[in-house]
């Protein structure tokens, strides 16, 4: 059974896989019965130090996307590029780029700062009294 599972959500989720297998190794442990002293002691455990095992993951994914801006030597965007002067290879091995676009509308996030501090309190007060018009005092 595949389930369905976004980018976002994939990316999210990564960090926790070697979390998880290791609580599944120490839940699948078998727990070590008390010794009895009763009993001939057990022969030594072997030296040899176990080796641990880095997790992997691996996905079938069929569609990848990547957002690329490309600036040449004085910064500036360049905009017109194609495919075809893209390369891309994973694990060394040339890729296919099926789909290729160009985005223009992309979300754009600004800030913006004002100045209401003591020090700029003559500039306020001056630029509301010329919005106000002559004579009107405002609140400030």
């Amino acid at each position: 059974m595949q389930i369905p599972i976004s980018r976002r959500r994939l990316c999210a989720l990564l960090p926790l896989f070697p979390a998880a297998k290791a609580l599944l190794a120490q839940q699948s442990a078998p727990v070590a019965a008390p010794p009895n002293p009763q009993s001939a002691p057990a022969p030594p455990a072997p030296a040899a130090p176990a080796k641990p095992q880095n997790p992997t993951f691996t996905a079938d994914v069929n569609l990848v996307n990547l957002f690329a801006t490309v600036r040449d030597k004085d910064s500036h965007i360049v905009a017109n590029l194609n495919k075809e002067d893209f390369v891309l290879q994973e694990d060394g091995r040339p890729q296919v780029i099926r789909y290729f676009s160009r985005e223009n509308d992309l979300p754009l996030a600004l800030g913006l700062l004002v100045d209401t501090s003591r020090s700029q309190l003559h500039l306020l007060r001056t630029h509301l009294a010329r919005k106000q018009g002559p004579g009107v005092r405002g609140p400030l």
